[in-house]
C-alpha cells in the first residue's frame, strides 16, 4: 500500500509543474509563432490505425500551466485533515 500525499504536497506539486510546462515547451517555441507543440511524442493509434501524435500550440500550454497554478493554488488553501489509522478520508 503506498502513501497517500497530503494536499498541501499535491497543491506545491501542481504549483511547480503549472510554473515549468510553458518552459519546458519554451524550445519548440523557437520554429516559429504557430508552430505545433507536441506533447506526446508516441505515435497515437486507434484501433490499430496510427493518427499522429498529439500536437499543442503554445498559447494552449500557458493556458493549461495556469490551470495546473490555480489549482494548485485551491489545494494549499484547503484544510489538511490528517487521516485516521484505518480509516479514508473519502
Amino acid at each position: 500500500m503506498m502513501p497517500q500525499l497530503s494536499t498541501h504536497t499535491r497543491g506545491k506539486l501542481l504549483l511547480i509543474w503549472g510554473a515549468l510546462l510553458p518552459f519546458i515547451a519554451l524550445p519548440y517555441k523557437s520554429g516559429g509563432p504557430d508552430r505545433a507543440v507536441p506533447l506526446v511524442d508516441i505515435p497515437v493509434t486507434v484501433l490499430g490505425s496510427p493518427i499522429g501524435s498529439l500536437m499543442l500550440s503554445y498559447p494552449d500550454i500557458v493556458a493549461g500551466s495556469l490551470a495546473l497554478i490555480g489549482l494548485g493554488l485551491s489545494f494549499l488553501v484547503l484544510p489538511s485533515v490528517e487521516p485516521q489509522e484505518g480509516k479514508s478520508i473519502f
